[in-house]
C-alpha cells in the first residue's frame, strides 16, 4: 500500500527564470529582486471572479491565484499586485484591481509580508474587457522594479467561474493537476501533500489564535510542527513552506464554538 502523503514531501521543481522566463499554469519560477528571492507558482485562474456589490467592472473581473515562498534570506515586504500584469489575447494589458468581497478580496494582494522559508497564497483581481481572454500573466518583485520577470501562458488555461465553483464543503475546489479531498464538512487538503490530521490541527490553531497571518500546527504523522501561513477571506487557504495545502471557510471558523474545541483537544493529537 502507499503510504500516505505528508507535508514532509520534496517541493515541486522550480526553473531559474532569467529574464523574460515563460512557464504555464502550476509550474514555479524562481525570481531575484534587488534584495529578496521568491519562489512564484502560479495556481489557477479564476475566470470570471466575483466582487463585493460596490465593485464595477468596466469588463469582468478575473483573478490569478498565487503562492509566494520566499528562498532568500530577507524577509519579503510588498504589493504583489504592483508587480502583476494580465496581458489579454488582444495584448492589451488588464491592470489590477482591488476587490472588497470575493475569492480575490483578502489582503495578500495589497500587502504581503513573508518571512525567510515561509509562503503565503492569494489572489489577484484584473479588470479584463468582456468577450477577451487572458493570454499571458507576469510578475515582478519589488512593485515592478526587480532584477527579474516572470511569465506564465494562462491563454486556454483551465478556468473556473465563480458561480458554478463547488464549495470547499464538497471539498472540490479547483487546483491544476488534481482536486482537494474532504476531510469533513468544512477542511479540504491536497492529498499529495499533506493528511486530514494535520489540516485539522491547522483548522483548530487558526480557530484557537483567533485568524492569524501565520501560525505552528503539529502533524501527527511526522510528529513535527510546522509553520503554517494562512490568507484571509471567505475561504481560509494555508500553506506551508514545503507545499502542504489546506482549505477552509470562514464562516466554519466564526462558527466553531468552545465546547467543540475542547472536546477536540480532549480527543486529538494536538502535539507538544
Amino acid at each position: 500500500a502507499t503510504a500516505a502523503p505528508t507535508q514532509q514531501q520534496a517541493a515541486p521543481q522550480t526553473t531559474p527564470a532569467p529574464a523574460g522566463a515563460s512557464a504555464r499554469v502550476g509550474d514555479s519560477l524562481t525570481l531575484d529582486g534587488t534584495d529578496v528571492r521568491m519562489r512564484v507558482t502560479v495556481l489557477d485562474v479564476i475566470d470570471p471572479v466575483s466582487g463585493g456589490n460596490f465593485d464595477e467592472p468596466n469588463g469582468r473581473f478575473v483573478g490569478v491565484r498565487l503562492r509566494l515562498t520566499n528562498v532568500g534570506d530577507q524577509s519579503y515586504s510588498d504589493s504583489p499586485s504592483n508587480g502583476a500584469t494580465l496581458v489579454t489575447r488582444g495584448d492589451e494589458q488588464a491592470d489590477p484591481t482591488l476587490l472588497t468581497d470575493g475569492d480575490c478580496s483578502s489582503s495578500f494582494s495589497s500587502m504581503a509580508k513573508i518571512a525567510p522559508g515561509s509562503s503565503r497564497v492569494g489572489c489577484i483581481a484584473f479588470d479584463v474587457p468582456s468577450g477577451v481572454g487572458p493570454k499571458t500573466f507576469q510578475f515582478t518583485l519589488n512593485s515592478g522594479f526587480g532584477d527579474q520577470t516572470g511569465e506564465w501562458r494562462v491563454s486556454g488555461a483551465r478556468s473556473t467561474a465563480n458561480a458554478t465553483r463547488p464549495s470547499v464543503a464538497a471539498g472540490a475546489a479547483a487546483r491544476p493537476g488534481g482536486g482537494l479531498t474532504a476531510c469533513d464538512a468544512n477542511i479540504s487538503v491536497d492529498p499529495r501533500t499533506t493528511t486530514c490530521a494535520f489540516a485539522n490541527n491547522v483548522f483548530y490553531e487558526y480557530w484557537l489564535e483567533d485568524g492569524p497571518s501565520e501560525l505552528s500546527a503539529y502533524s501527527p504523522a511526522s510528529a513535527r510542527r510546522y509553520v503554517t501561513a494562512c490568507a484571509d477571506g471567505t475561504q481560509i487557504e494555508c500553506t506551508t513552506a514545503d507545499g502542504a495545502l489546506i482549505r477552509f471557510a470562514r464562516s466554519a471558523v466564526d462558527a466553531y464554538s468552545q465546547g467543540q474545541a475542547d472536546a477536540y483537544a480532549a480527543s486529538h493529537d494536538t502535539g507538544p
